[in-house]
């Protein structure tokens, strides 16, 4: 009837308000374009929200200034599909039948808790950015680490083992990842100065945080293309080598 009708509309009608609330409240459209000029790539993609071809785009302009050919972009048929699926992922049996992932690599170390009523103080350590941090520290890019050794070994079923690329010489000039992130890293440490400045117009402030969180979400998911196997830089031995250094520092 009439009544249930209208009062359809309204839910229909606040849904879309409060989505548009919480859009404005968390910046979205800003946040999204700066994202975009960082990386390159087009808005309406960057509102879908696809991490790993984000930073793909921002990659391949950095490769192209340098004259590199990159790999040309999956387009994940079928037959491609379950190849990535073969040397990616593989799926263990879980409860009741189901399917679930097994991770291609080790990832981050993960502490278990000591389980009890803590009286003194607890010391909480955190690393900057880790895995960005590593990747400048370590130098570790696709034009630095040499993985030939690691596609021509045949690798035995029952070995658990990873491989683990060896870290490139220290005297090797800075990769094109490394220098990507730490350019972005810069930025960001400018942007933050530029907020400092005493008597900052409220708008400008909001503006130069926008920018400051797009460098930040931008120089953190680097890392995350390398591991990802649908990506067209995707790189499991880099991948495991920064995890690697990760649990080891």
């Amino acid at each position: 009837d009439s009544a249930h009708l209208l009062h359809l509309l309204e839910l229909t009608w606040t849904d879309a308000k409060l989505i548009l609330q919480m859009m404005c409240e968390l910046n979205v459209l800003p946040l999204a374009l700066q994202i975009t000029n960082i990386a390159g790539n087009i808005m309406s993609r960057t509102l879908m929200g696809g991490r790993s071809e984000r930073n793909e785009f921002l990659l391949l302009h950095a490769f192209h200034e340098k004259n590199y050919i990159v790999p040309d972009k999956p387009s994940f048929k079928k037959a491609q599909l379950d190849q990535v699926k073969a040397e990616g992922d593989e799926e263990v049996e879980v409860a009741k039948g189901k399917r679930r992932k097994k991770a291609a690599y080790a990832g981050g170390l993960v502490l278990d808790p000591k389980v009890g009523f803590y009286d003194k103080f607890v010391l909480l350590l955190d690393f900057n950015s880790l895995y960005p941090s590593i990747i400048q520290e370590f130098n570790i890019c696709f034009t630095t680490v040499q993985r030939e050794a690691q596609h021509s070994q045949k690798k035995n079923e029952d070995d658990e083992q990873e491989e683990i690329p060896e870290i490139p010489d220290s005297n090797l000039e800075p990769g094109i990842l490394p220098k990507e992130i730490r350019k972005l890293v810069e930025r960001r440490k400018q942007v933050k100065g530029l907020m400092k400045q005493q008597d900052i117009n409220p708008d400008v402030y909001l503006q130069y945080d926008i920018r400051q969180k797009a460098l930040k979400l931008t120089a953190n998911s680097m890392y995350g293309c390398l591991g990802f196997s649908y990506s067209r830089l995707y790189a499991k031995p880099l991948a495991a080598l920064v995890t690697h250094k990760g649990r080891e520092v």
